[in-house]
């Protein structure tokens, strides 16, 4: 399946939404940073979604194109990022350099910032309706990042 992610940029997120047949979810990523491993939301581009079952976030999909110098779950080279994965969190500094999911999109207040920060809601639940949308660890998929 083709999923198509819209996002705009900001100074503390990178915000968008999903479109995954007629479901539209949120999301949030880190802001741009050059590409810097961990700490940079991923390259506008194409991607092959990889299933992977993390360790830390269970069945998800890595983003893989060596192009834009992002690879799933394959030896990197030298300057590369791995490991960007598709999960649950509510606000950009929970990722690192990964998408999160959720069912709604509004700024809310961040406990480990003390302020209001973009951020989404019911992240778990954008998991869950994506693995029952597209099926937990398929492949097969695809992703499109573009600029709003």
């Amino acid at each position: 399946m083709q999923l198509k992610l819209i996002r705009s940029y900001g100074d503390l997120a990178t915000t968008g939404k999903l479109l995954v047949d007629t479901a539209t979810f949120f999301s949030i990523e880190q802001p741009w940073r050059d590409n810097l491993k961990g700490h940079s939301c991923v390259p506008e581009g194409d991607y092959v979604l990889l299933p992977y079952l993390s360790p830390k976030h269970g069945a998800t999909w890595c983003l893989h194109n060596p192009a834009l110098n992002i690879y799933g779950t394959v030896p990197v080279p030298e300057g590369g990022r791995d490991g960007c994965e598709i999960h649950s969190a509510n606000w950009a500094e929970q990722l690192e350099g990964c998408i999160a999911l959720g069912l709604a999109g509004q700024p809310m207040f961040d406990p480990l910032t003390g302020a209001v920060e973009p951020a989404i809601e019911e992240s778990v639940s954008a998991i869950t309706q994506l693995h029952e949308l597209i099926g937990a660890m398929t492949s097969g998929h695809t992703l499109q990042i573009l600029s709003a």
